[in-house]
């Protein structure tokens, strides 16, 4: 048998989140989703923040352990979206995230390289 997998997730303050076969359940924020609600898409379509940054820290005020960023709507520009997100809500709530975006290498590669650049800074 294999030994099974665990992934570790480590906020900008040093606070780890595992996930694996041996941890106890994660609590993750899934409310960052423009999946019906027209504000935040129009939000997010003008490049503000303002809405996704207070469901981050509404949600970790909650028990979140773990935010997951979805910015998928009909017309969005991801790649765009996506690297202005993760940083205006690393710096709201300084956690863990889950970025939930299309199979697109691009896009993630971007995100993760805009995330990382916040994090260096």
């Amino acid at each position: 048998m294999t030994d099974p997998v665990e992934t570790v997730l480590e906020a900008r303050d040093g606070r780890q989140t595992s996930i694996g076969f041996d941890d106890a359940c994660v609590t993750i924020g899934k409310r960052i989703n423009p999946t019906n609600r027209k504000v935040l898409t129009q939000q997010l379509e003008g490049g503000d923040m303002t809405l996704a940054r207070r469901d981050a820290r509404r949600q970790m005020e909650a028990g979140a352990q773990v935010i997951d960023v979805n910015v998928g709507f009909a017309g969005a520009d991801e790649p765009v979206v996506m690297p202005m997100a993760v940083p205006a809500i690393m710096e709201e709530v300084g956690t863990c995230r889950s970025l939930s975006i299309r199979p697109a290498p691009r896009l993630w590669r971007r995100a993760s390289k805009r995330s990382r650049r916040w994090e260096e800074e």
